[in-house]
């Protein structure tokens, strides 16, 4: 053998070692945040159902998610939006930082969330319980924007699990609200409970991060990226999608706001386990590689194991929606039609997992490279397919045409995107053909 093949040979020895060394911590980091969202995440796949059990299908309880819907908008779509926009800024550096901003945008959110939940309550409840509503989504939505800069600390610093876990606090007023068996007029109650949570979280998060934030004026300022502004510009137009579904399931039949939310709280649980998880590893390892990696296959060895990843978790969602006929039996969902409903809509959400993964991927490696500007164009074009095929179906196959709408957007959305990456003047940077 000629000598100098030895050199090659321990040179692509030890690329291999490297290489699964990398692939066996980010195993390692994906499980951690995934564990936490298991954990996390498990308390609101329950709530609608345990609701459903108490009371039935009920116009109080599609009040109550109208309400918990807008404070989604704001702790759910925007949060992660903003958490995903400050990633770069703590990988690019680690300093301590000036978080302020995110606290005026936390307030201005809440105010926003607060003021919309007061149209909805203020005609279905009377004072008290209206002004205990609007207080509760103020700060339910306040703190999940707040919590964008910690998360995205800990993200950036490998510590995946705390971020999920710390849903869990949730469990407390929920379990209490639930073995008192509560009038149904008692919901501001438990939204009370849960703001209250939800504030125990941030402050363990912040006290998480403390060495890494501050209020203090004499440090940095954390700021996002410019280009992230289009991440969450597209996000807020995005995050339109589920209010508009619920607002077009309440022009149907009494409860059916109720049904559709507790289907799809059990997708956006399976969704959030298949992920949030990769999502959040993938985008550390993304904002590393700014599509400046050495190894040209690092961007396809993440497309291809998230690929993977997800049609491994449309097999089990498909398992589990075969199998919810019985499990809603134990909710009090006894009716045939509306055990089929719940059914048919989770199976075709399911269908959709592979491509809103897709889409969460697709939208980082556009991030990383400066490509976000595209992304604002596309959440328009997708909110607009939503919206006029869940309108054009939602009158033949009520919630099922909605879940249709919503599937069929994911994979539109994500072939837009791959169309966009792979177009010649960003395949270079790309890696992709």
């Amino acid at each position: 053998m000629d000598s100098r093949s030895f050199p090659q040979a321990r040179r692509r020895y030890f690329c291999m070692g490297k290489t699964g060394i990398i692939l066996t911590r980010a195993i390692h980091r994906v499980a951690l945040a995934s564990t936490g969202e298991i954990i996390g995440r498990a308390v609101n796949l329950l709530l609608p159902l345990l609701l459903i059990k108490l009371y039935g299908l009920a116009p109080l309880i599609d009040v109550f998610f109208l309400a918990l819907a807008i404070a989604f908008f704001f702790q759910g779509t925007l949060a992660n939006s903003l958490t995903n926009a400050l990633v770069p800024s703590f990988t690019e550096n680690n300093d301590r930082k000036n978080a302020k901003p995110i606290l005026y945008i936390s307030l201005l959110g809440g105010v926003i969330a607060g003021l919309t939940t007061l149209s909805i309550a203020g005609v279905t409840a009377d004072a008290t319980r209206a002004a205990i509503y609007t207080c509760s989504i103020f700060i339910i939505s306040c703190t999940g924007l707040a919590s964008a800069a910690p998360v995205a600390s800990l993200y950036a610093n490998h510590r995946y699990a705390l971020a999920g876990c710390t849903w869990g606090l949730r469990a407390f007023p929920v379990a209490l609200y639930y073995f008192s068996h509560p009038s149904i007029n008692d919901l501001h109650l438990l939204l009370a409970g849960l703001a209250l949570a939800d504030t125990a979280r941030l402050a363990i998060l912040s006290a998480a991060c403390r060495n890494k934030l501050s209020i203090c004026s004499n440090l940095p300022t954390l700021r996002a990226p410019t280009a992230t502004l289009h991440l969450i510009a597209a996000s807020v137009i995005a995050g339109l999608s589920p209010l508009l579904l619920r607002g077009i399931a309440a022009f149907g039949p009494e409860g059916t706001i109720t049904l559709f939310e507790a289907t799809d709280r059990l997708y956006s649980a399976i969704a959030s386990l298949a992920s949030i998880g990769v999502g959040s590893v993938t985008l550390v390892y993304l904002s590393r590689l700014r599509g400046n990696d050495d190894n040209k296959n690092t961007w396809r060895w993440i497309l291809y194991a998230t690929t993977s990843w997800s049609l491994l978790w449309l097999f089990i969602a498909i398992t589990i929606g075969i199998s919810l006929p019985g499990a809603a039996s134990l909710f009090g969902i006894n009716q045939d039609h509306h055990t089929k409903e719940i059914q048919g809509t989770f199976i075709i959400l399911a269908l959709g997992l592979p491509g809103f993964m897709l889409t969460g991927l697709l939208s980082r490696r556009m991030l990383t490279l400066g490509l976000a500007h595209h992304l604002t164009l596309l959440a328009i074009i997708g909110l607009s397919f939503t919206a006029l095929s869940a309108f054009l179906m939602f009158d033949r196959y009520e919630i099922l045409g909605l879940a249709l709408a919503t599937t069929l957007s994911h994979y539109l959305v994500a072939a837009l995107m791959a169309i966009k990456l792979s177009s010649p003047t960003n395949r270079a940077n790309t890696n992709t053909s």
